[in-house]
């Protein structure tokens, strides 16, 4: 008997299939015939029907008029492609028995072992992955990401479906799995794996089943260097902006297989090309510059909205400003969040929207003066200067820093090519070793797609009100300007400003916070409530923000000049604290062990894990025992318990403050 997977398809034989102007015939029928339906009942859940109101490309039409495509066509593409790289992978021997042996013993209820048998059930749960893997996507997601988050709520739901602790993963993730917890799709999920789902979807097996290695390159099917996902994406974005780069065929056809690293491939030609034209994409389509002008305007107003009490309150229709349950996102996309600006537009409550968000507003609305701007790249200073004023920006200049942009093409090592040609060489060898024309990009350990890596592009009215514009001006002149932009960068991942020093009514004591980027999402909370607080505090997310000739000298000046430290503790700061001696983190950490001893410094401790778990060398900071909150981990601590403990840490740290004067 034939498996229904490798069947001859007809696409004119019933309701079947769907037509696709880049895939031609894609079917929707499950490789299980007694699963019953399971890919159209999900295709026809609201889940699914959410994603035909979101742009696959946001903003892509205003350059592109036909790059309106719906990340619903694209969930099916990268269905139709998983199911194609299986048959291949399949065919030429590359599921080996090892493979299945591990998902017999992850799943021991629905595998046995043997390959005949468990092919159509591991073929039914990687394209319903497939399908199902940008259910999690916001609407406008490069100006959103960071303006709206998983609520408790939605943390939790997530955390039922998967079984263990979400709170390390990104909030696309948890926004999916959350998901997948609605009633119409836990009905047709029905006799699946939950576990094998997560971990196909987001990478993390589940801690208490036995995980084999050789599941993880299920995984890289859907998510890798040249995965489902990108291959999708790439040709289909390409169509419908720039006029096509051809099809996955000569591509899936050069796959070898996908491992622990990543993939194998025969031919280093189709995949060399995927990867270049996939950054031609970023840099031409995906960033294009008016594209990214609706991207900057409508992440200033989210962002104002957020910050402002009585806006944050009546624009998302709560108190959590931002955080949503996941009734909330299924019913937020491109429609009802373009309706809700047009109404919030034309609402009393417009007359209290001032300023640059103001602006960025009516210009969202299609006021006719976006026409009035021009953009203009500001390069990164060779030698900033040492002293700047930090002066008030005009509320008509918009700028871009592409911080929420910066990607590279794919991580080294993990594309390799396996021919005969490289066995006196290395083989596999990784595709940045072979020559080539392209073989320069691939060499780049930094491979960026940004246009312009390092520079930041600038918008600029065309009529500038007169006097508004002196102190630009002198900033520009002096080479301060790109330093002042990056202090005010509208994308950085906190939703709150990054330094609050130079605010009226704040609270004297200038306070560093000390953390780990990997923390950044609880970072996140915590400064928050440390601008409710009206507390004056400043942290560095990047390499040229503050003063100097170096990361690492504004590292250990940030220490320096502070009046007191907050440490954000955690395994990831320990970490990068024994890896990297000569890193920022070592370097503010012998900082603030010398102030400490030599000064007194004030320093409040928020541990983000188990204390005991943490592992830094306390007593060199002058503590005797390991700081407690009271709390095991703070990272999973709902909204008012991250409020009390913080609350708790920066009152005790203005007493000691107090007390020093």
């Amino acid at each position: 008997m034939t498996d229904p997977i490798d069947s001859q398809f007809d696409p004119h034989s019933g309701f079947s299939w769907v037509f696709d102007a880049i895939h031609g015939a894609i079917s929707i029928e499950d490789t299980v015939p007694s699963r019953g339906d399971t890919i159209k009942r999900l295709l026809g859940s609201p889940l699914m029907e959410r994603l035909r109101r979101i742009k696959q490309v946001p903003f892509a039409p205003q350059s592109y008029i036909s790059g309106d495509h719906s990340r619903y066509a694209h969930s099916l593409g990268t269905m139709h492609v998983t199911r194609q790289i299986l048959n291949h992978l399949r065919r030429i021997g590359s599921l080996t028995s090892d493979l299945y042996e591990g998902l017999h013993n992850y799943c021991p209820e629905i595998f046995s072992g043997q390959s005949e048998v468990d092919y159509p059930f591991l073929s039914q749960h990687m394209l319903v992955a497939a399908l199902l893997q940008d259910v999690g996507e916001l609407p406008f997601g490069p100006a959103t990401k960071f303006i709206f988050e998983p609520d408790p709520e939605c943390i939790q739901r997530a955390r039922n479906f998967a079984g263990f602790d979400v709170s390390d993963w990104k909030n696309k993730q948890i926004f999916t799995i959350a998901c997948l917890t609605e009633e119409s799709i836990v009905s047709a999920l029905e006799g699946l794996s939950r576990s094998l789902l997560v971990l196909l979807i987001t990478g993390y097996p589940h801690p208490n089943l036995k995980f084999n290695k050789s599941l993880i390159q299920l995984h890289h099917i859907l998510d890798s260097g040249v995965d489902a996902d990108r291959m999708d994406y790439v040709f289909r974005d390409a169509h419908h902006t720039l006029g096509g780069f051809g099809t996955t065929n000569s591509l899936i056809e050069s796959l070898l297989c996908y491992d622990e690293q990543g993939v194998v491939v025969l031919d280093p030609g189709p995949v060399s090309l995927f990867l270049a034209n996939r950054g031609h994409l970023f840099a031409t389509v995906y960033l294009a510059p008016t594209s990214r002008f609706r991207t900057v305007l409508m992440t200033t107003f989210l962002r104002d909205m957020v910050i402002d009490e009585y806006h944050g309150k009546h624009f998302f229709g709560n108190t959590n400003h931002g955080r949503l349950s996941t009734e909330e996102f299924i019913a937020l996309n491109d429609v009802s969040l373009t309706q809700r600006l047009q109404e919030y537009g034309h609402s009393p409550h417009r007359k209290r929207i001032i300023g640059k968000s103001a602006i960025a507003l009516k210009l969202l609305l299609g006021d006719a003066s976006i026409y009035d701007y021009k953009c203009s790249w500001l390069p990164r200073p060779q030698n900033p200067p040492t002293m700047i004023n930090r002066s008030v920006l005009p509320d008509q200049l918009f700028y871009d820093t592409f911080t929420n942009a910066e990607q590279i093409l794919y991580e080294k090592g993990t594309v390799r090519i396996q021919s005969d040609m490289y066995k006196h060489i290395r083989n596999p060898i990784p595709i940045e070793e072979c020559k080539g024309p392209l073989a320069a990009l691939f060499k780049d350990e930094k491979s960026s797609v940004l246009p312009m890596r390092g520079s930041i592009l600038l918008y600029t009215p065309l009529r500038q009100p007169e006097g508004s514009w002196i102190q630009y001006e002198e900033a520009f002149q002096d080479g301060s300007l790109y330093t002042i932009l990056l202090d005010n960068d509208p994308f950085n991942p906190f939703t709150y400003p990054l330094d609050t020093r130079n605010m009226q009514n704040f609270r004297r004591g200038n306070i560093f916070i000390s953390f780990a980027n990997a923390d950044s999402h609880v970072v996140k909370r915590i400064v928050e409530r440390l601008y409710k607080m009206k507390c004056r505090y400043y942290l560095y997310l990047g390499d040229f923000q503050g003063l100097g000739s170096s990361p690492s000298w504004n590292s250990t000046n940030a220490v320096t000049i502070a009046d007191a430290v907050l440490l954000i503790a955690s395994k990831n700061y320990a970490r990068r604290y024994k890896e990297a001696s000569e890193g920022n983190i070592a370097r503010e950490w012998r900082e603030m062990c010398r102030r400490s001893f030599a000064e007194n410094l004030v320093t409040g401790v928020l541990p983000l894990d188990d204390r005991t778990e943490i592992g830094l060398p306390w007593a060199e900071l002058r503590f005797n025992e390991p700081p407690f909150t009271g709390m095991k981990s703070l990272r999973s601590a709902s909204n008012i318990e991250m409020e009390e403990v913080v609350t708790e840490i920066v009152e005790n740290i203005y007493r000691n403050l107090y007390k020093k004067k």
